[in-house]
């Protein structure tokens, strides 16, 4: 091909692949000095940085705490100094062993105290909990300055929540189990009209009676008294609501601290969820719960909101059990120990008399595998340095334990003792532990109380407490400043040094402190630099900001959405209509349907005495205006004379969560038209949430009527046209939505940083783009097109998951059916369809799933079909409109019928005559939501489809509907211009290489030889190699070219298509230039035959965590040594050879890991290979680098260092700095790529590709299939011995047999033992499979695709595979090489289309590497 001629170029961007093909303008590859321009890139799939945000975010509450602590030791430290100027080392120094301690100058074995008035021995002693030294302090002034001390610091150390800023300490009515019960009811009933809760409500009205909340308040009292078991306290609440409800009863229970199981709450008969969202109870730790929510979530915002409100009733109920009658939480600790020590007395006393022999189990042995009094309280030390330094038991678990035990003597049952241990284990008050998760239910203000009254009691006799600094601060006000300090969420990291994550806003340069942040940071700049980070874009014009979901205009969206795709009795609302029904939602704020209904007949849209069918919604209208209707209220009917100034104040209160800062701002800004009730009022408005798309998006840009020429804005269009967004930007010209070309040349990394799409995306665009920019620097021009296919990210998440969204949907349909006499429909024909729905392992089959839509009934006729029967050819899959007139293949356009049925249908609608007898069928299909309203109204349409009609469909099948997609194109078309760049659409790829287009029944198409080498060529094995993602990039050229020449640009140009609007004919006539089928189709047999296209990966430091953050075994103990001179013996870890990770660098005690335990599992940055002298030999290496180390390499002479801590070598020489996992390495002639560090080896996985026969491509696919379905656990169907496989959608079957099985064993067989693998270990694998022909021929058809299924592990697989059945080992396969270079080895580094390759001969005895670069061939 000559330089500069026109080119293709086919790209399909996945999560963690990227296949491209060059082709000329008749589809041949291009080639290129002897190599055709094609391949893959293989890389990782990027992850988001949801993992390293909850990190970092925890290092920050660590570091913050720290903080906090070095600030109070900063104001007490002057005055400790005078009394005890040791004091804070022997504190620093308290974890220490004797010899570390003397080391650091601490000669006394006392951490706290060391002088002639006081130990540690006798502190502890009067104070045996810091909650009795704390109690101390509150009913008297500190007797030590230093007693003062550690008990502000464990206040200031857990300081409690704040999650409530109203929590009143001397008023705890104010949030009593009335007042959160009565929040409760608000949120499960909320708007009545609206709620999908309502079933959960507490009360006959939206509020609860008089009555029930003085009942909430005697149980408030109660529960500072009485312990209640959880049974009894549901019991108690249930009661109070009369309950019959099992809905009410589970949440009740989670309250009261049972399970909190979200489907025993939220599911009913008539919506019975398939939602496994369930946690043990309300106190499990943060992480569980935010996930538990975060599924509940996917039920709606409203569950949500009733789980948070239920929650806060748990606090509540727990924070009143900890408290009990007690004004201070440490009195409460105090009493909570003593009962402890009591019940503890009694259990030892009731253990030793009736319990002897299990005495010292429960109380004295260590083990892992009893939950005992030992583990419950210390946890459960190991021997073993494999295990974690200890692991206690939960409550629950204790408890389990304990009535086991008590259990085992029946008369000892009988006994007062051991009945009052089984009650307090009943009450959930037996051994109560001090330090529970259930402490984060207690306030930051209860903390406060208590700080307050230590320090008021304690600032008469320490002077220091109230002197004031330049300011007028005492130190009294600095600590409780500390005590309530918190960065506001507006304001964010205060460090802005190496961190793009940080906008905060200075006043000054002085250090920020609790008590001056307010003046040295600008909050309101602050605010304002948060709001824009907030705000995500428009998904259609990424550089302007999304609207609040609460905003004036895109609640009219909303709304107008929803009305327009609204049928009443088939037809569309009028604008004249529409525009009364809008001002009803202003004024009421939501429309019933009932309401609906009242309004057309009262209009005279629909005649009185008609029934009314509304379509196109579920059951209710869920779009509302109560914002609108709210704020017109509140300024007296104005809104429209200050509709811009409500539209500010919206933006501001959905991102201000802070509703006293919210109101600061109203009066500042808006006191000249609000009064202080209306500002009030607008507080107490429920604003939240982010919408979708633009102001400038839904009124702001102009569309083009292409048959009018007029132009509007799309909530204008919407307003006056019955038109939903999808419809209008498939029908009109937006020309402010067509990217521009720009004068850049290329792309950088920083627009790729700018897309709005996930990590994963980014990762395969910007692949695309070096593969594109190198394609181009080889032609020596740019591509004249570039079709692109975007994998959703998505999707690559669900694949492997066994879960089938279609047959849980439709599950959930079912249990809401109802029965319809008059339909001759009964309660027993819904059952007996659920449960043979039940039964089906998935709906994969279209036959199935239209089977269950129409609930076992020919669409047409209405006769029952046989479930057994569906896939013969007694029944059909009808398309209502048909495929001659346009190519429809989703459901909307799917019936099934019986064929004398589908026979006596008329060709482009429906026949009236069925149309009259299944009308009333179809409505109740549509009314159980098993049809849509698009389906229900093709089959009951009375005209055939206009040609605008037929055009307006098939642009809207064209349209990009993926945004990541969208974006990623947009990309492309900024530097390649909008007609370069062109979307391809995996649906049609797919369609074509399925056959499913009209040009295999083409008379062009003589051949049919060539016809069965098409399709052969064009079957897709995913598992057999990597070549399909380079084949589909092929065909996004082919099939994109056609679909781009034919539809999209003739659209653009209005010309009148000769072919059609069906877009099943796109290949059934000649294109010149285009699609000329004898030319054509056999060039893409012959380039999908090919096995040429060159397969790359992405090789990549790795960085991260240092390691995992567990502190594991210690080996001694310091009781295990007799004098200080043997511990001295235990030498600090000087270096680390890759085993146990100190837990500090070799200067610190802490790295010595047989005293202080040790870190594991670094994470490797990459090899590097060095070369060293040992033994009179020269030896090279593979060393791995951990990231530790590798952060700080900056040059040979670091990396030298490193090798010398990591190995014991000194004097190495570099010979490759990096080599980065997933780089590909060549040994003998076969190619691998490095996979990771294990022991002495370098882990390898095999990356050459298995090729079979062309013939044998389609049964490998059907093998795949049941290999699947093996790794799922589904049920195979048999046909005698045969295995029976469904192929495809259209219920095709295929067999997998034993003879069958047999040739693509011995063909795999035959790949293993190619020269590429002599060299390494499967290789003779492959040399002892060739002997077990005859074994693998005895196998049944099953095992035998087990061993395949075993074979391809090997071949393609990471960790081996299971070759039992023929007399290899269950985990055969795995691919090591010694890290001492010992075979030959070279490392290859490709370009990224592979056309330029470097080769690395690390074997060669030169010390300098000698680098050979070539054209790849």
């Amino acid at each position: 091909m000559e330089k500069n001629s026109k080119y293709y170029v086919g790209l399909d961007i996945g999560t963690s692949s990227v296949g491209f093909c060059a082709t000329d303008e008749n589809y041949n590859l291009i080639n290129k000095k002897g190599r055709d321009l094609w391949g893959v890139m293989l890389f990782d799939e990027a992850q988001t940085a949801e993992n390293r945000r909850a990190k970092r975010c925890a290092r920050r509450g660590v570091q913050r705490q720290k903080e906090r602590l070095m600030l109070l030791r900063s104001l007490f430290e002057k005055e400790i100094d005078k009394v005890d100027p040791d004091f804070f080392a022997r504190l620093k120094a308290s974890a220490l062993w004797e010899d570390d301690k003397q080391a650091a100058g601490i000669f006394s074995r006392n951490s706290l105290f060391f002088d002639s008035k006081l130990n540690d021995k006798e502190f502890f002693k009067n104070n045996p909990t810091i909650y009795n030294l704390r109690k101390k302090c509150v009913e008297a002034p500190a007797e030590d300055i230093r007693f003062l001390y550690l008990a502000i610091h464990n206040i200031l150390k857990h300081r409690g929540n704040f999650l409530s800023e109203s929590f009143n300490v001397e008023n705890l009515d104010a949030s009593g189990l009335d007042v959160l019960f009565s929040d409760l009811q608000n949120q499960i009933v909320g708007d009545s009209d609206l709620s999908d809760c309502e079933f959960l409500s507490l009360s006959k009205a939206n509020s609860l009676s008089k009555q029930q909340k003085d009942s909430l308040k005697e149980l408030d009292d109660e529960l500072s008294k009485t312990h209640f078991k959880v049974s009894a306290l549901a019991e108690r609440l249930a009661s109070i609501f009369d309950n019959k409800n099992s809905n009410i009863t589970s949440l009740l229970k989670a309250i009261s601290g049972g399970v909190v199981n979200a489907k025993s709450i939220f599911s009913t008969k008539e919506n019975e969820l398939e939602i496994d969202a369930k946690i043990d109870g309300f106190d499990v730790e943060p992480e569980t719960f935010d996930q538990f929510v975060a599924d509940v979530g996917t039920i709606g915002e409203q569950a949500v909101s009733i789980i948070l409100s239920a929650k806060n009733i748990y606090d509540r109920i727990t924070f009143k059990k900890i408290l009990g009658n007690n004004k201070y939480f440490c009195f409460a600790m105090v009493d909570k120990f003593k009962l402890h020590k009591e019940q503890l007395r009694k259990f030892k006393d009731v253990m030793k008399e009736f319990y002897p022999d299990q005495y010292n189990e429960m109380f004295k042995v260590t083990s892992h595998a009893i939950n005992n009094y030992v583990k419950y309280i210390d946890g459960s030390n190991y021997a073993s340095k494999e295990k974690k330094i200890s692991s206690k038991c939960s409550r629950a678990d204790f408890y389990k334990y304990v009535k086991k035990v008590l259990s085992l003597n029946e008369k000892a049952m009988e006994n007062d003792g051991v009945k009052a241990i089984i009650q307090s284990i009943d009450e959930d008050n037996f051994l109560p532990k001090l330090r529970t998760s259930a402490n984060s239910v207690i306030p930051y203000q209860v903390n406060k109380h208590e700080l307050e009254v230590i320090l008021n009691n304690a600032k008469n006799k320490y002077e220091f407490l109230s002197e004031k600094d330049d300011e007028g601060l005492t130190t009294i006000d600095k600590i409780l400043s500390i005590l309530e300090y918190r960065i506001p969420y507006f304001v964010g990291p205060l460090s802005t040094k190496n961190s793009k994550n940080a906008w905060i806003v200075r006043r000054t340069d002085e250090k920020i402190l609790p008590w001056n942040i307010e003046s040295v940071v600008d909050y309101d700049k602050c605010e304002q630099e948060f709001i824009k980070r907030m705000q995500n874009n428009c998904s259609y014009l990424s550089s302007e900001p999304v609207l609040p979901k609460c905003s004036l205009l895109y609640s009219e969206y909303m709304v107008l959405q929803e009305l327009n795709n609204l049928q009443i009795n088939g037809q569309k609302l009028t604008r004249e209509i529409k525009e009364k029904i809008l001002e009803k939602y202003k004024e009421f704020g939501s429309v019933k349907i009932s309401e609906l209904k009242m309004f057309l007949r009262s209009e005279g849209f629909v005649e009185s005495g008609d029934e009314i069918s509304i379509s196109g919604i579920s059951d209710k209208l869920m779009a509302n205006m109560n914002i609108y209707k709210n704020f017109n209220r509140i300024l007296n009917g104005e809104i429209e004379k200050h509709r811009d100034e409500v539209e500010d104040i919206i933006a501001h209160a959905t991102y201000m969560s802070d509703k006293s800062r919210l109101q600061r701002w109203l009066n500042k800004t808006y006191s000249n038209i609000l009064d202080a009730k209306q500002i009030k009022e607008i507080k107490g408005l429920k604003i939240s949430d982010w919408g979708k798309f633009s102001k400038k998006f839904l009124d702001g840009i102009l569309g083009l009527d292409q048959r009018t020429g007029e132009l509007r804005t799309i909530i204008q269009i919407m307003s006056e046209e019955p038109l939903n967004l999808m419809e209008i930007l498939a029908k009109y010209e937006f020309d402010a939505l067509n990217v521009k070309q720009s004068d850049k040349e290329t792309i950088t990394y920083d627009d790729i940083e700018q897309l709005y799409c996930s990590p994963a995306v980014k990762r395969g665009t910007w692949q695309s783009v070096k593969i594109v920019q190198e394609i181009q620097k080889i032609m020596g021009a740019k591509p004249e097109k570039i079709f692109i296919e975007v994998t959703r990210a998505d999707d690559e998440k669900m694949k492997g998951k066994m879960f089938d969204p279609r047959k849980d949907k439709m599950l959930k349909t079912y249990n809401s059916i109802k029965a319809d006499l008059a339909l001759m429909i009964k309660d027993a024909d819904i059952k007996e369809l659920k449960d043979k729905l039940s039964k089906e392992p998935t709906l994969d089959s279209k036959k199935l799933y239209l089977y269950f839509t129409q609930m076992g009934k020919c669409m047409y006729s209405g006769e029952s079909i046989s479930l057994d029967d569906i896939m013969k050819d007694t029944y059909d899959i009808d398309h209502i409109i048909p495929q001659s007139v346009i190519k429809d293949d989703s459901f909307d356009n799917l019936v099934l019928v019986k064929r004398q049925a589908n026979i006596d249908k008329s060709n482009e609608v429906v026949a009236p005559k069925i149309q009259k007898a299944r009308k009333s069928f179809w409505q109740y299909l549509n009314k159980n939501k098993l049809i849509s309203n698009e389906k229900l109204a093709r089959l009951l349409r009375t005209e055939k489809l206009s040609d605008e009609e037929k055009k307006d469909f098939v642009a809207r099948q064209l349209v990009i509907t993926n945004q990541s997609a969208k974006a990623v194109i947009d990309l492309f078309k900024s530097v390649y211009g909008s007609l370069n760049v062109v979307y391809s659409k995996a649906k049609y790829v797919s369609m074509f290489r399925n056959c499913e287009f009209k040009f295999d029944r083409d008379e062009n198409v003589k051949d049919s030889t060539k016809w069965e080498q098409l399709k052969q060529s064009l079957i897709k094995c995913r598992d057999m190699n990597d070549l399909h993602h380079a084949k589909d990039a092929y065909l996004n050229i082919f099939v994109g070219n056609v679909f781009d020449e034919k539809y999209s640009r003739r659209f653009y140009l209005k010309d009148k298509l000769s072919y059609g609007f069906n877009l099943n004919n796109a290949f059934l006539k000649d294109m010149p230039g285009v699609l000329e089928k004898e030319k054509h189709l056999p060039i893409v047999t012959q380039t999908m035959q090919s096995n040429t296209p060159h397969i790359g990966f992405l090789s990549r430091e790795k960085t991260g965590q240092f390691y995992k953050e567990t502190i594991w075994g210690i080996d001694k103990h310091q009781k295990d040594f007799d004098s200080i001179e043997e511990i001295k013996l235990l030498k600090n870890d000087e270096s680390w050879s890759g085993g146990n990770i100190p837990r500090k660098s070799a200067k610190e005690p802490l790295s010595n890991t047989e005293k202080y335990g040790h870190l594991s599992d670094a994470t490797y940055s990459y090899f590097s290979v060095v070369e060293y002298e040992q033994k009179g030999k020269t030896i090279k290496r593979f060393v791995e680098i951990p990231y530790i180390y590798a952060k700080d390499i900056k040059s040979d002479e670091d990396l030298i260092g490193a090798v010398e801590k990591i190995i014991g070598v000194k004097n190495s020489r570099v010979i490759m700095r990096k080599v980065n996992p997933g780089t590909i390495v060549k040994i003998g002639s076969g190619y691998f790529k490095i996979a990771g560090n294990t022991g002495p080896c370098i882990k390898l996985h095999n990356f050459n590709q298995l090729f079979l026969p062309v013939e044998m491509n389609e049964y490998f696919k059907v093998v795949s299939k049941v290999i699947k379905s093996l790794i799922d656990k589904k049920e195979l169907q048999f046909d005698g011995e045969n295995i029976v496989v469904i192929q495809n959608r259209f219920g095709d079957k295929k067999l997998v047999t034993k003879e069958k099985n047999l040739a693509l064993y011995k063909e795999l067989v035959k790949h293993l033992n190619k020269a590429i693998y002599k060299k390494v270990s499967i290789g003779a694998i492959g040399r002892r499979l060739k002997d077990t022909y005859d074994t693998f021929k005895g196998l049944d058809c099953v095992k035998q695709v087990e061993t395949i299924k075993g074979l391809l592990d090997v071949i393609n697989g990471s960790n081996g595979g299971n070759l039992e059945n023929v007399g290899e080992s269950k985990n055969c396969g795995t691919i090591k090489i010694n890290k001492n270079i010992n075979v030959p080895i070279s490392i290859i580094n490709y370009s990224p289309t592979g056309f330029y390759e470097k080769e690395i001969k690390l074997n060669w005895w030169d010390l300098e590497p000698w680098w050979l670069t070539h054209i790849a061939s």
